[in-house]
């Protein structure tokens, strides 16, 4: 028995004809950006396209506003879950209902340069050898504001304050060449690699599907899209990502506690990712780029220990 409901209008296009592209929106409690959302998806120049959206349970006025929407443009579904099934299951359930020759993930919070679609499918539509493409990307927010603005503080302060600069950081980058060689360049200059928000082939997409939550999957799906060709990025800034998620705030034992689904993975939080890695390209190339790993590793336990004095030191400043 399903337990989501799905709404759609099917007055203009359809049902049987399968979009170019297809963009999944998974939301939950999204009313503070879901119009204004939607309204830059719909503004797209290229509008060859279906937009799937999964609401997780909200209980806000988010399916309200989806619905709004819906009635006035048949690109878009709605599906609504019974219950939360979690942001993991929820990625996954928007894949499951894809149609598209091409697949593009977008939040709820982010933003796309009306030109988006249209520039990343001309690329695809050009050169068979790239499986993403990508833009620049910046960032948007009170904490990206912050973080900008140079102020006088404690040691510790700027030492937890580099931990988040470095959780902030959106970096794009071109990977080409022979798959071992993209390998090792994804690794070499891989921080937070933001091609998971590229648009994607979906047959490449669909084969690199995660079935178990860890920290860093966004990495390893761009890591996993290697296989099956290159990554190409735009040189322009066509999308803006809002600050405001948990994943960029910093604080790891939340971060971790949201994703990573094994229990040594809670202890050790870029383990379960190492493991999926290292099946992912097989023991040579792993060992060959082990020194990213070492240092992934290394800077998880020092977050978290950022993590513990924080708030050790709120509760001292709380008691004062």
């Amino acid at each position: 028995m399903e337990n989501w409901i799905k709404y759609s209008n099917q007055k203009i296009r359809e049902e049987s004809k399968n979009p170019e592209i297809s963009i999944g929106l998974p939301i939950y409690n999204s009313e503070k950006f879901i119009r204004k959302r939607l309204e830059n998806i719909l503004s797209q120049t290229f509008n060859d396209f279906e937009l799937i959206i999964s609401d997780n349970a909200s209980t806000d006025d988010s399916v309200k506003i989806c619905k709004e929407f819906m009635e006035k443009d048949s690109r878009i579904k709605l599906y609504v879950q019974d219950e939360n099934i979690g942001q993991f299951d929820n990625y996954n359930f928007i894949l499951d209902h894809v149609l598209g020759k091409y697949f593009l993930w977008i939040a709820a919070d982010d933003l796309l340069s009306p030109k988006f679609l249209e520039k990343n499918f001309n690329v695809l539509e050009a050169d068979e050898k790239i499986v993403t493409s990508v833009s620049k990307l910046k960032m948007f927010g009170e904490f990206t504001n912050i973080l900008e603005e140079k102020r006088n503080n404690t040691f510790f302060k700027k030492i937890e304050n580099k931990i988040k600069t470095r959780a902030a950081y959106m970096d794009c980058f071109p990977v080409s060449g022979k798959y071992n060689d993209r390998v090792s360049k994804f690794f070499k200059k891989c921080r937070h690699n933001q091609v998971f928000y590229g648009l994607h082939r979906t047959d490449a997409i669909k084969k690199c599907k995660v079935t178990k939550s860890f920290l860093g999957q966004d990495t390893f799906y761009a890591l996993s899209l290697l296989r099956y060709g290159e990554i190409h990025v735009i040189d322009d800034i066509l999308m803006e990502v809002f600050d405001g998620g948990d994943s960029r705030a910093g604080d790891m034992i939340k971060i971790v506690k949201m994703t990573n689904s094994d229990w040594y993975g809670v202890i050790f939080p870029w383990i379960p990712m190492t493991l999926n890695c290292k099946k992912q390209i097989g023991m040579n190339l792993f060992l060959k780029n082990s020194g990213f790993f070492i240092k992934l590793n290394l800077s998880g336990c020092f977050s978290y220990m950022i993590t513990i004095f924080r708030i050790l030191r709120n509760k001292i400043n709380s008691n004062n």
